[in-house]
């Protein structure tokens, strides 16, 4: 993982070309890969947040898995993903509403408690991200909350040559909340990566309020 960030990478479009054909190439390995991750360190730090039968946007879905989760708990769960393949592997396994959209393409009004961003915003340059947080912050009541997983680093790479990733640190994360973004930190934690392989690698993780 480089930890430089003085080359761009790839454009948001061909961002997310790629992420897509990955996607689509690996859905279900990546499924059977994360089906059985325990994130229950993120669900007791962002489900109090949220009130009993709230209504929770997933942000980049991927095959369901924690859609499902939320769900089964009681929450009013919709899902987007912009992977064809994961979306019917979302809606055949998280019994949720999940439509086929991207990122740029978020058009939800204010109804949202809380917006559950994991392991999905990390596939977005750096320059799309404000943009993406205004979405966010649209797409959520006053005082709701977003979650958003990301990887614990700077720069970009490509995971076996054609997933790319974005990491991101407190010092870049406290940019992109600053005004005039509309939401508001709550409160970051990192993790270490505990999936074989991914020795030296954490992620970052984020609550944010809209203001």
């Amino acid at each position: 993982m480089p930890d430089n960030d003085r080359d761009p990478g790839p454009t948001p479009a061909q961002a997310l070309d790629a992420c897509v054909a990955y996607y689509e190439a690996h859905a279900e390995q990546f499924q059977a890969e994360t089906t059985d991750l325990d994130l229950e360190h993120v669900f007791a730090r962002f489900l109090p947040h949220i009130p009993p039968g709230g209504a929770i946007l997933e942000a980049g879905c991927g095959a369901g898995r924690d859609a499902r989760h939320m769900a089964l708990r009681g929450y009013r769960v919709e899902a987007f993903d912009a992977s064809p393949a994961m979306v019917r592997l979302a809606r055949a396994h998280a019994g949720v509403p999940v439509r086929l959209l991207d990122f740029a393409a978020m058009d939800y009004p204010p109804r949202f408690h809380g917006v559950y961003a994991n392991a999905s915003l990390l596939h977005l340059p750096p320059a799309a991200l404000p943009g993406v947080l205004q979405a966010v912050a649209r797409a959520l009541v006053p005082g709701g909350v977003l979650y958003a997983g990301l990887k614990l680093g700077r720069g970009h790479w490509l995971r076996r040559g054609a997933l790319p990733f974005w990491g991101h640190d407190e010092a870049s994360l406290a940019a992109l909340l600053a005004p005039p973004c509309p939401l508001r930190p709550v409160e970051t934690w990192t993790t270490p990566d505990l999936r074989p392989g991914r020795e030296g690698q954490a992620w970052l993780h984020c609550i944010a309020r809209k203001a």
